[in-house]
């Protein structure tokens, strides 16, 4: 109910405003009336629109104090309108407990909480202290400053960076630690012609692992003093067609295969670029198997034919001969006679294997065997081999000049593992100071097979 004053204060107000508007004019009434119903018709408007969104929305948690007011006011019953503004405005709890500080999937908090921790943990191995707890090293979810492309930085390559170019006064790209004009240790050299040569270089020269490519082909392996010396092997680079492989001597195929067309092939051991002694080769589909001379067959052998055919026997040059044979208690012999006796070419096997040609009963050039597999080859005299030749024995390779099976003059021997002796031999032994080289290039002075003095 309202009081006194309140009631005399709204009597004099309504013939105030009676009075104010019997003096407006038709015009202005309309106007006056027009305006209020536009307010009223944007006040209502505005008041639906929030009652649409209350009712369409699930309250959520994060919906304005507005909207929640206006949901409690329209729920509320005519009888309890009269509680005071502070009751209506008092704070709407819930029985659900409060969500706001749980991280949703549209936070960008938790994926870099996970991009941090897989960068950072091997930062930890490096550069914290090794009793540093796993929880110490996870990043704060506030931090903005983690950047994990900055962990991938170092590169193994960048020290390349540093690679020194100089071009020779020749026209020759080096690059790498040049000395005196000559390239040192671990570069490449690019020669004005298009070789390249590339590894372990001493004075200029590939020394070590390395590689070339010289006149379409590439050459790779050990060198010493730009020769392939060891393991090694050379590749047509156009077609990648392997052309040599096996161990080298200062440039030289001494054991391995040589391809000398892309069907013709020779595998054994080799002297003089020719193969020698037991050995394989084919030539247009045909595979010859045997003891062999200058890389033909020259003794017992076998060729086994693009069509499977097989031709056994004893050949010279290539070519099977009439063959008898003769078997004793003691040897047996298959090859040609005259004049009862072993002329031509044979095989005589007993505690030693010759074969070859024979002249009146004794070999006289091919192949001889002995029981522990020492082996000469070249030409005998009253059985022992003289003239150039070779002696194979288990671990080493004897070659050069030989008088009644011992070197005599410019000889070598080659070991295994790449070593090499050279130099002046009587009896078969050393004449004065010998060089030896090892396959990783140190030479030395020897005699006796001792070492005396290093050279370098």
């Amino acid at each position: 109910m309202m009081n006194v004053s309140n009631q005399s204060t709204v009597n004099k107000i309504i013939p105030t405003i009676k009075t104010q508007w019997d003096n407006f004019t038709p015009l202005q009434k309309n106007v006056i009336i027009v305006a209020i119903a536009f307010f009223t018709l944007i006040a209502w408007t505005k008041t639906f629109y929030y009652i649409f969104n209350i009712f369409k929305s699930d309250c959520s948690q994060d919906e304005s104090k507005t909207n929640k007011v206006f949901k409690k006011i329209l729920t509320t019953e005519i009888g309890d309108l009269a509680a005071t503004p502070k009751e209506l405005l008092a704070p709407i709890t819930s029985d659900k407990k409060i969500e706001s500080l749980e991280i949703t999937p549209k936070t960008a908090l938790k994926p870099i909480a996970v991009k941090s921790k897989e960068v950072l943990e091997p930062i930890k191995s490096v550069n914290e202290p090794k009793d540093q707890s796993p929880k110490q090293v996870e990043p704060k979810v506030e931090s903005p400053k983690v950047e994990a492309p900055k962990v991938e930085a170092p590169k193994v390559e960048a020290p390349k960076a540093g690679v020194k170019k100089t071009q020779l006064p020749d026209g020759s790209i080096v690059e790498g630690e040049v000395k005196a004009g000559l390239l040192q240790g671990q570069g490449k050299m690019t020669l004005k012609s298009g070789e390249v040569y590339e590894g372990m270089f001493k004075d200029g020269k590939l020394h070590g692992k390395g590689k070339s490519t010289i006149d379409g082909f590439l050459i790779e392996g050990n060198f010493l003093e730009g020769q392939l010396h060891g393991k090694g092997k050379v590749i047509e680079s156009h077609s990648n067609h392997l052309h040599e492989e096996g161990m080298y001597i200062k440039g030289e195929l001494i054991n391995g295969t040589a391809i000398i067309r892309q069907d013709d092939s020779y595998t054994g051991t080799f002297f003089k670029g020719q193969l020698f002694g037991p050995g394989s080769k084919i030539l247009s589909g045909d595979r010859y198997e045997g003891n062999f001379k200058a890389s033909k067959l020259f003794g017992e052998g076998k060729i086994i034919k693009l069509d499977k055919s097989i031709i056994e026997g004893i050949f010279k040059d290539d070519v099977k001969v009439e063959a008898q044979t003769s078997v004793s208690e003691y040897m047996s012999y298959c090859g040609e006679w005259k004049d009862k006796q072993r002329n031509g070419m044979g095989i005589r096997k007993g505690t030693a294997i010759l074969q070859g040609f024979f002249k009146d009963g004794e070999i006289l050039e091919g192949t001889w065997t002995e029981s522990d597999k020492t082996t000469f080859i070249g030409k005998f005299i009253a059985g022992r081999l003289n003239g150039l030749g070779l002696m194979l024995t288990p671990g080493e390779r004897w070659e050069g000049n030989f008088l009644n099976d011992e070197l005599d003059g410019l000889g070598r021997i080659i070991f295994d593992n790449g070593d090499l002796i050279e130099g002046h031999f009587i009896d078969g032994e050393l004449s004065g100071p010998g060089i030896y080289t090892t396959l990783a290039g140190k030479v030395s002075n020897v005699t006796d097979t001792k070492l005396l003095t290093t050279t370098s």
